[in-house]
């Protein structure tokens, strides 16, 4: 008999959204040796670089260089510099005891594995089946080694030698004089490992371990056992593999986890617990209570004590300067730990506080600057500028005893304070712990709605998350897509296919004073920038003729043809300012011309192009101008001295069908200063596929530089002379564009190019030249020469990103020098993570057949340019015209790729203006002839891969929920504060001896209460309409809108229910409560609010509820019990038995109960009877964390989340063996994801009728989609990445396939089910190049068209938002 849940047993998973708290964060020089370091961030999964860059009047800013997906979390980062290299390498750690080691290759300008390790091992597990402890990493300050910690039982040492040595796959070598080993700890007599490091001022590599005595202790057992922790200095032999001890201490504080080495001398290392700072070193110990609880230790006993406690409890510390730490505490406090000491030992610790930040989960110093970066987990990262200054909030020690030794040799005794300023921060949307969908109200939205009422589509929805902690809490409100605002009406223009944007207010006059202004280098300063003028006039291009539109009528678009001398009787080309935007070029189908204003410009005369026909043209903004003819030729125009036209025309065998023109530069010192120099470039696109790049002289003439064979197929890397893909009719280029990522005189250039099938190429610049850098490594970087002609290239130009000038009106300079650099460009494509081909059914497959090659040959291919460069409120980017419309962000000069998900017609054109009649900065554009004006709101953030929009509330946000038929928002929040207890003394009558009075007892620990409220927020504009505080220490476990019968409705009617927990103390029973809200809208005023109807207490916390067929399901723990409401009071009706249930979902009378000990149960109501009946559960134990019910037609599955960060589906299917006579929940797909997830949010899928999708967030920051998927599909998919797992490089050396098989972290082992396709890594499918894509899919016995259009309808079916 056929499984009754074969259907739907598989499943799709992709991450809509990745990882956005920061976990690990390190310094290092990754691409040069000189110059400020670059700054590597470990997000769960996803690894970024970013340099700290001085942008142009706005300081120093986090410029994000390269971003790498690995198919695994960060456990540990750490940098080190192998011998030999003039770079740092990565060395990063991954579970359970995975060590690769990365660097930069600047021939692909990509991460290359130098060596992997793997050491898991059951011997060295001893027999445990879960290990909980991560694989800590730790390198040696001299780069003599790596440490490993291996299951808490062993540590693997990695000793470092020459990269060209590495074995490229180090699994198990322990006979070789330099390959990694591993050791055991239980000789040692060490358990229980904290923390370890190296120590500073040893000849051999020693690391001293902080770890626990076997006995452990916790608070509750202070009194029988204290001071349990120990340290041990072990020195590590690299030749013989010995591990001698060399010095103990034992008593240290129980509490303490980290260990924070210091520079030789004094050397040792800082041990920090919760209540104290211990400085531990073979001879010489010293303490520092930071509060109270800290001086209970007589073994280190705490010479010194601050006036103001300080809790030190998971903080996080970094080396600021030379004895100068700077400390994060849980509290977002700041302070400065100034470590006093001499040649021996330290002789005294001051805290200073410096201010506040966010509470850090890693924090380092950029070395050379006064830069400091707080990565962190519940909020935005922050990159900090410490200032110095006189500061009197030096928290120093009560009572100090001054040795000899001190005054004899006291360094860093007075250090001067700082200031910390906020320079820059990095956004995040973690974590997520709750997460709701409701319609979108913001003036974007409605705008669109507006537009789209006679439609009559579905509304648009956001995704509402609450993320961050404390004051750093706020609201996120995601989209997966642009959401223009509409600030005008439609305006329809017959016939029209392109438009243009100009500004016609600039004096022609003032031609000489703005070209002579515009001089080699950076401004001097503000008033030097060139201020462009207002866009005022709007030129559209139909099929025979040019309409001229001004945008500076009050009443909208008018009609000015008839007075300008624009071309009006032919269709234009391209329509732009040039000359800084003094002069207006119009370029037609047979000319070209100059206006200043609405006329022609006198000193110009028009140019004809015949008895050629223009297809398409592309300018500098400066002098130059690259037009396409329809016969496959190209011409350079440019404008001389004089003001007359000079033409450079080109013709070649192969035909061009693209071109545009890009500049690139280089600084060079000077003895009068650092000059600039850039050189101009010409690209153009040829039908073959190759992309080919010209020098242009001063005089308007070109000359071949570079030629890059197979561009239009997709290559990842674009190298002059590199081997060509071939194919027998490769994509055509229909427009190409190169554009910089800000506003910078140095910002790095992308490269777009838009395809005849639609798909997107977008690709970065770099420098790399093979014979400096290959001379550089045996010379230590001396500059070579090349030719007879030195090559002023030092270490920061062997690798760089290629920088881009704003404008290209300054004088050219054509050196040898800078040719050299031009020939030494190369490009690598960025991966957009959007699909934006859609091959239609993926039955067509380009360069199959004879015939299809007939119909290229006859193909006429119009160069209507639909790559617009933009700059909207702040961004820059480019936009992408077609049927479906795309937007190139340029985020921290990285590319964001959103869709324009709203709008389902083809745009045909796009233009950045001035919105009529505000004047303030927007865009039109064309769809379906009509015209369309907008503007990009201004409160969205577009760092991310869903853009973002944040709704600060200076507390914490943990429930949340979207009321539909009032359309406002729920909201549980917490706010700190602290508690007093007692009263404050007195203070000493007048006349009392002071000598004998005891001095003023210090402050106690402060001790922190929440205090919870309930908020009821408006869309849109997200003002607060009504709150209401709970009880004192009653918190809010879960908060839901349900829907419940009552007697004076027909229908059941929502309401607000709200569970909580009351916890007091150990001694106290908890308890919870129920509450039932309903909202009220005054008939008056129209203000609504929230009313209680019902409140009880019962004997348990209330973790979950939900709504059962108009009755109230909740998990009074540790029971489930079934309420009726009548309006004012809940009555009990059923309940069931099991341990403590953390979330109930319902479908109809089907029950999903998810116990945090006892798995999954299922259940079914009957109001006959009120009968709760058990149907199965799962017998093997799981931690779960969320539930949710898989809808595919007729099938119901059940998911879970567990601690062991899996999903599970499982089946009631009582006909199967497998259930034990239909007792057992049959699982029939897992994978892991991992990342806990918090919450699952179900909806319907887009054009699939009752089958539903589930958004998920998770504690990292990312968010994520599973939907069903039929087993045909499913087979497809899986067989594709196993192919892509076997053949394709992967970063780190991580295999895809083993992420993704779920974990069993109890006794009892799962078998592994699978079933879930991985569509992180199957969506890499579309960043292939062509030829590989052929190749893998013809490996699964299909097309690339067939994958490509399955996956671009799996992506639009989660579309949501």
């Amino acid at each position: 008999r056929r499984d009754p849940g074969r259907l739907m047993s598989f499943c799709f998973v992709k991450e809509a959204q990745p990882p956005t708290g920061v976990d690990h964060c390190v310094v290092a020089h990754l691409e040069r040796s000189g110059g400020l370091p670059d700054l590597v961030v470990a997000r769960s999964s996803l690894l970024q670089v970013y340099s700290c860059a001085e942008l142009h009047g706005e300081g120093p800013r986090l410029q994000l260089q390269h971003e790498y997906h690995l198919h695994g979390a960060v456990e540990s980062l750490c940098a080190a510099r192998l011998r030999g290299e003039q770079t740092d390498c990565l060395v990063v750690s991954f579970k359970d005891a995975k060590v690769s080691i990365l660097r930069h290759d600047p021939a692909q300008d990509d991460l290359e594995v130098v060596s992997l390790h793997n050491y898991e091992r059951e011997e060295l597990k001893e027999g445990r089946s879960k290990v909980v402890y991560p694989p800590l990493l730790r390198v040696d300050p001299q780069n003599r080694c790596a440490a490993l910690l291996v299951y808490d039982r062993a540590i693997a040492i990695l000793p470092f030698k020459d990269p060209n040595a590495f074995d490229e796959i180090e699994v198990e070598q322990t006979t070789a004089r330099n390959a990694s080993y591993t050791f055991s700890l239980n000789a040692l007599g060490v358990r229980n490992i904290r923390d370890f490091c190296f120590l500073n001022g040893y000849f051999e590599p020693t690391l001293l371990i902080l770890h626990e005595s076997p006995v452990t202790t916790w608070a509750g057992r202070l009194p029988a056992s204290r001071d349990t922790c120990r340290v041990t200095a072990v020195s590590i032999d690299m030749v013989k593999h010995a591990q001698p001890v060399v010095w103990a201490a034992d008593k240290l504080p129980h509490n303490c986890y980290m260990l924070q080495p210091l520079a030789d001398p004094p050397g040792g290392a800082l041990a920090f617990s919760a209540n104290s700072v211990v400085y531990v070193k073979d001879d010489s110990k010293y303490a520092l209570s930071f509060n109270d609880f800290g001086e209970v230790n007589r073994v280190f006993p705490t010479r010194d004590r601050l006036k103001e406690p300080i809790v030190l409890d998971a903080a996080r510390a970094a080396f600021v300067a030379p004895g100068m730490l700077l400390l994060s505490v849980k509290n977002n406090e700041l302070y400065a730990i100034n470590v006093s000491h001499n040649s021996r030992t330290v002789t005294g610790i001051d805290v200073t506080k410096a201010g506040s930040g966010v509470h850090a989960s890693c924090i380092c110093a950029v070395p050379g600057t006064s830069l400091v970066f707080l990565g962190s987990r519940l909020g935005e990262s922050l990159l900090l500028n410490l200032d110095k200054q006189q500061d009197d909030q030096i928290l120093r020690p009560e009572k100090r005893q001054k040795t000899d030794t001190q005054e004899l040799d006291d360094k860093h005794a007075d250090a001067t304070p700082f200031r910390i300023c906020v320079v820059d921060h990095l956004p995040s949307v973690c974590p997520v712990r709750d997460i709701a969908s409701g319609e979108s109200a913001d003036a974007a939205s409605l705008s669109i709605a507006e537009q789209q009422q006679q439609q009559q589509q579905r509304h648009l929805l956001d995704l509402v998350a609450c993320t961050g902690h404390g004051l750093k809490g706020c609201l996120q409100v995601l989209q997966n897509g642009v959401r223009p605002e509409y600030v005008a009406p439609t305006k329809t223009i017959a016939g029209a296919t392109a438009l243009w944007t100009v500004s016609s207010s600039a004096s022609p006059d003032s031609k000489e004073k703005d070209s002579s202004s515009r001089k080699r280098g950076p401004p001097a300063s503000d008033e030097d920038v060139v201020v462009p003028a207002a866009v005022d006039l709007l030129v559209v291009a139909t099929e025979d003729a040019t309409l001229v539109f001004s945008t500076r009528q009050d009443d909208g678009l008018c009609d000015v043809t008839t007075q300008t001398e624009f071309v009006a009787g032919e269709p234009t080309v391209l329509a732009a300012n040039v000359r800084g935007g003094s002069l207006i070029v119009q370029v037609h189908r047979s000319g070209a011309l100059l206006l200043s204003g609405y006329k022609h410009y006198a000193r110009s005369n028009p140019l004809l192009f015949d008895p050629l026909t223009a297809e398409s043209a592309r300018t500098d903004g400066d002098a130059l101008v690259s037009v396409c003819f329809s016969d496959g030729s190209a011409q350079l125009l440019s404008v001389g001295a004089g003001d007359e036209w000079r033409s450079h025309e080109l013709r070649c065998d192969d035909p061009i069908t693209a071109t545009c023109l890009f500049t690139v530069g280089q600084h060079r010192e000077t003895p009068e200063r650092n000059q600039w120099e850039e050189l101009r470039l010409w690209a153009l696109a040829h039908k073959s596929g190759t992309l080919e790049v010209r020098s242009v002289s001063d005089s308007g003439s070109s000359s071949s530089l570079l030629s890059f064979q197979s561009f239009s197929l997709g290559q990842l890397v674009l190298a002059h002379g590199a081997a060509a893909d071939t194919e027998q009719c490769p994509p055509v280029v229909r427009d190409l564009l190169c554009a910089h990522s800000g506003n910078a005189k140095e910002s790095p250039l992308f490269l777009c190019a838009l395809l005849d099938n639609d798909d997107v190429l977008v690709y970065r610049g770099f420098h790399f030249d093979t014979e400096t850098a290959a001379a550089s490594r045996k010379c230590g970087g001396a500059p070579p020469t090349k030719g007879g002609v030195a090559v002023d290239l030092d270490d920061d130009d062997l690798c760089r990103l290629l920088y881009a000038k704003e404008t290209s009106a300054s004088e050219k300079v054509t050196s040898q020098g800078l040719l050299h650099l031009g020939s030494t460009l190369r490009f690598r494509r960025v991966d957009l993570r959007v699909l934006v081909r859609d091959p239609g059914d993926g039955t067509e497959e380009t360069g199959a057949t004879a015939v299809k090659l007939e119909e290229e040959q006859q193909r006429e291919t119009k160069h209507r340019g639909q790559l617009t460069q933009f700059s909207l409120n702040g961004h820059s980017g480019v936009f992408v015209a077609g049927g479906r419309p795309l937007w190139l962000f340029f985020a921290r000069g990285y590319v964001r790729a959103y869709p324009m998900s709203h709008e389902e017609a083809r745009v045909t054109s796009f233009a950045c203006c001035d919105v009529p009649p505000t004047g303030e900065r927007g865009f039109v554009y064309f769809a379906n002839g009509f015209l369309k004006i907008c503007r990009l709101p201004g409160y969205m953030s577009y760092e991310h891969s869903w853009p973002a929009r944040r709704i600060p509330l200076h507390c914490t946000a943990h429930n949340v929920a979207y009321h539909a038929e009032a359309r406002l928002y729920v909201l549980a929040t917490s706010s700190s504060a602290v508690v007093k207890f007692g009263d404050t003394p007195p203070p000493a009558p007048p006349g009392t001896d002071r000598q004998n009075t005891p001095p003023p007892a210090p402050p106690p620990v402060p001790v922190y209460v929440d205090t919870y409220e309930l908020r009821l927020l408006r869309p849109g504009t997200w003002e607060c309409l009504d709150r209401t505080t709970l009880l004192q220490r009653e918190v809010v476990v879960c908060l839901r809108v349900v829907h419940l019968r009552v007697p004076y409705a027909e229908t059941p009617q929502p309401f607000v229910v709200v569970g909580t927990a009351i916890m007091v103390h150990e001694d106290t029973v908890c308890r919870g409560r129920i509450i039932v809200y309903d909202i009220l809208k005054n008939a008056e005023t129209g203000a609504q609010s929230l009313r209680e109807l019902y409140s009880k207490e019962h004997k348990g916390p209330v973790a979950a509820v939900a709504h059962l067929e108009g009755f109230l399901i909740a998990a009074v723990n540790p029971k489930v019990i079934v309420f009726s409401f009548d309006g004012h009071e809940l009555v009990p009706k059923a309940f069931y038995d099991l341990l403590y249930v953390v979330s109930i979902n319902t479908v109809k009378h089907w029950i999903l109960l998810g116990d945090a000990y006892k798995s999954l149960h299922f259940l079914r109501w009957k109001e006959e009877g009120n009968q709760l009946t058990p149907l199965a559960k799962d017998f093997a134990p799981l931690q779960v964390y969320s539930t949710e019910f898989v809808v595919d037609g007729n099938n119901l599955g059940l998911l879970a989340a567990d601690a062991d960060r899996n999903l599970r589906v499982f089946f009631y299917a009582p006909q199967s063996i497998e259930s034990r006579g239909g007792q057992m929940l049959v699982p029939k797909a897992d994978g892991h994801v991992g990342h806990h997830v918090s919450r699952f949010l179900r909806l319907p899928l887009t054009g699939a009728p009752n089958r539903h999708a589930l958004v998920f967030g998770t504690l990292d920051g990312g968010i994520s989609c599973l939907r069903p998927i039929d087993e045909r599909l499913y087979k497809l998919l899986y067989a594709l990445e196993v192919k892509m797992t076997a053949e394709l490089p992967h970063t780190a050396g991580l295999n895809p396939l083993a992420l993704r098989r779920a974990r069993s972290g109890g006794f009892e082992e799962r078998a592994a089910q699978g079933n879930i396709a991985d569509g992180e890594l199957l969506c890499t499918f579309a960043m292939l190049p062509r030829s590989m894509q052929r190749t893998l899919a013809e490996e699964v016995g299909t097309t690339p068209g067939v994958v490509l259009h399955a996956l671009r309808e799996l992506d639009d079916s989660v579309a949501f938002f």
